[in-house]
């Protein structure tokens, strides 16, 4: 994970770019949801649900509000998607949607509702489950549900299709912002996970380096993996498909054994749990950790980490597939925070774009700025042999734009100094940014080569 990326609390003003491992979600613009049958009356019920989660993506919303727009368009969602079909999935059919980005977009605008580009962070989610009536237990030896053992690459994202259903369950406690002091960089301290495992009892929830025992034997707990089918890993990726964003779990293979065992999650040792998230690259990671309580209900705890701060979140459920899923809005809700448009009117913005300096450079730029939900239309002023001068409309505000299009992954930020303020204390010069995507998409054309081989 990259360490020069500055924490930004919640409510703070965007500043942070992403890591090369940003995820482009492919996948958000098409839905499945569940159908009864295939008759005209079900296919429309079907479209309309699938229509307010494909709302709930882009805008980042974990419920959309029924702004006139939105009402008259989930009255007609048949003008917002290109395609259907039904898919057989086991005993169960489903409305497969493919949506128009652009018509989305448009209504979205029209709602006044953020907007949530398609690039999104990428999360690594080390949970572990104290569980004694499991009856799906975990595969052994960490294999990939194929059963062919892969250490080369990063665990499958969640992305299993959407339906599952929300929930009114309230947390237990909110999600507050907490400073949090890494661990010396040089230094791996003794944190026991080495230990053996017969000699560690299992420890309740509670904040890290605050632990009560309960005595009981820590193979009862396991740390879910990439193949995992526990019910708190089927939630998490039905959640976080629902929210559109990129959840993982690790591959918990030999190497990551060999770094993590149950009892170091359990005592959320965050220096070694970092350290093992490395080979991964995430924007931040998810520690989960979750038991059943003498009552019947789970309690779970839940932590989101940036760089500098955590972001804590503990809750009794009736069930864990209903912690896992609060998790995931947590998480969604923060992030939407951070990176969704939440402007009403759009306003034009000068770019001065460097390195585009070829006709693929040219066309490529053009192509990318056109798929990025949060800009309105784009203009060219002028192009010379050096730079590439745009007019684009956009709800963002000039410091936000420039992040957005830093954490893209296709440009970074010119160094130069700040621009000189009109009247208004408003910057006059065109933002400066150097067009990265060709040496992004060379190296990560590299980077699959070296896996295959």
């Amino acid at each position: 994970m990259r360490r020069n990326r500055q924490t930004l609390l919640a409510g703070a003003t965007l500043c942070c770019a992403l890591s090369a491992e940003t995820a482009v979600l492919d996948w958000l613009y098409e839905v499945e949801t569940p159908v009864p049958s295939r008759t005209p009356a079900d296919r429309h019920a079907a479209a309309q649900q699938a229509l307010d989660t494909m709302l709930m993506r882009l805008t980042g919303l974990s419920k959309v509000p029924r702004e006139p727009a939105i009402a008259a368009a989930l009255a007609a969602p048949e003008r917002y998607y290109q395609r259907y079909s039904f898919v057989a999935d086991g005993g169960e059919t489903r409305l497969a949607v493919s949506f128009a980005p652009q018509a989305l977009h448009k209504l979205i605008a029209e709602a006044a509702l953020p907007i949530w580009a398609a690039d999104r962070p990428v999360a690594l989610a080390w949970v572990v489950v104290a569980d004694d009536d499991a009856d799906t237990p975990e595969p052994a030896g960490g294999l990939e549900p194929d059963g062919a053992p892969d250490g080369s690459v990063a665990s499958e994202p969640l992305t299993a299709a959407a339906g599952a259903a929300t929930t009114d369950a309230a947390p237990t406690m909110p999600l507050e912002p907490q400073e949090h002091t890494p661990a010396h960089p040089n230094v791996a301290p003794d944190d026991g996970a080495n230990e053996p495992a017969s000699s560690l009892p299992l420890p309740t929830l509670g904040r890290a380096g605050n632990v009560a025992l309960l005595g009981r034997p820590l193979d009862q707990s396991m740390v879910l993996s990439s193949a995992s089918r526990h019910p708190v890993a089927v939630a998490l990726r039905q959640r976080a498909s629902e929210r559109g964003i990129e959840i993982r779990l690790p591959l918990y293979d030999l190497e990551d054994r060999d770094r993590i065992l149950p009892a170091t999650l359990w005592r959320g040792y965050t220096y070694t749990i970092r350290e093992a998230s490395a080979r991964y690259q995430p924007d931040y990671i998810i520690l989960g950790q979750a038991r059943r309580g003498a009552a019947g209900t789970w309690l779970t705890d839940w932590q989101l980490w940036f760089d500098d701060a955590e972001l804590p979140l503990q809750l009794e459920t009736p069930d864990a597939a209903t912690s896992a899923m609060l998790a995931v809005d947590a998480a969604g809700d923060e992030l939407a925070r951070r990176f969704a448009v939440t402007g009403a009117a759009s306003s034009f913005v000068e770019l001065e774009v460097l390195g585009a300096n070829s006709v693929a450079g040219y066309a490529g730029l053009l192509r990318h700025l056109a798929g990025l939900a949060y800009l309105d239309r784009v203009e060219l002023i002028e192009a010379t042999a050096n730079a590439i001068k745009l007019r684009v409309a956009t709800r963002s505000s000039r410091e936000q734009l420039g992040n957005l299009l830093a954490a893209s992954n296709a440009f970074a930020l010119a160094t130069d100094a700040p621009a000189p303020a009109n009247g208004n204390g408003e910057p006059m010069a065109p933002l400066r940014l150097l067009w990265t995507a060709a040496s992004i998409r060379a190296q990560t054309a590299h980077a699959a080569t070296q896996r295959r081989r």
